[in-house]
């Protein structure tokens, strides 16, 4: 009896101890992505299109992402996509939205299948600028497809008292930082965390697509 408590202790330490050495201890068991946040965004789009997204967006502290976008593939819609923003927790808005380029269902994932949660992309954020002497106290993060028919990236861009520190990108399969950038990507309106899409396809999305393919056409 003793010996069998023994060895049930021991794999629970082992259990215990793998998960602290490995980040992507969840995400492999399927940690869902944006948690009770994406929970009420399906709620706002049909059914069959829940978990067909072009991308995921989140942003906030570090210790609270009070701001997500959830860009959702629905036909049903006027545009045949539909943005779902819920802030701290609540349904903020629902509006179609035409994606660019359009009508491409290559670019569609499924963010259940997703490996690396968004909690342990965080700590591999951190962990990566612990190495290289930064630090960073909010985010503003995205997980989508940088071109068609590839795995989707996380793209983090880190900023310390409100102040741009750069931009990592993490291999949605297990964590592997694909580059990383102290350049401030372009965007759209400087303060517009939730611009179109098209305007994201620029800059760190045209670098990603180049790395992934060989082929360079997002920013031309």
């Amino acid at each position: 009896m003793k010996s069998r408590i023994q060895f049930k202790l021991m794999m629970l330490l082992g259990v215990i101890g793998l998960s602290a050495v490995s980040p992507l201890w969840g995400g492999i068991f399927g940690q869902e992505i944006g948690g009770d946040n994406f929970k009420i965004a399906q709620k706002a789009v049909d059914p069959a299109y829940q978990n067909k997204l072009f991308w995921i967006k989140a942003e906030g502290p570090v210790s609270s992402l009070n701001r997500w976008a959830f860009y959702f593939y629905d036909p049903t819609s006027t545009k045949d996509a539909k943005m779902v923003i819920v802030v701290n927790g609540r349904l903020d808005e629902v509006k179609s939205k035409e994606f660019k380029p359009k009508s491409n269902d290559s670019f569609i994932f499924d963010p259940s299948q997703s490996k690396v949660s968004t909690e342990q992309a965080l700590q591999r954020a951190s962990e990566y600028a612990s190495q290289h002497g930064k630090s960073f106290d909010s985010v503003k993060m995205e997980l989508r497809r940088f071109s068609s028919n590839v795995m989707p990236t996380w793209q983090i861009r880190l900023y310390a008292n409100s102040h741009y520190v750069g931009v990592l990108n993490l291999n949605d399969v297990d964590g592997t930082v694909v580059s990383y950038s102290s350049e401030k990507p372009a965007s759209g309106k400087a303060n517009d965390f939730f611009h179109d899409v098209e305007t994201t396809f620029k800059g760190i999305g045209a670098d990603l697509e180049e790395f992934f393919t060989g082929d360079r056409t997002v920013d031309k």
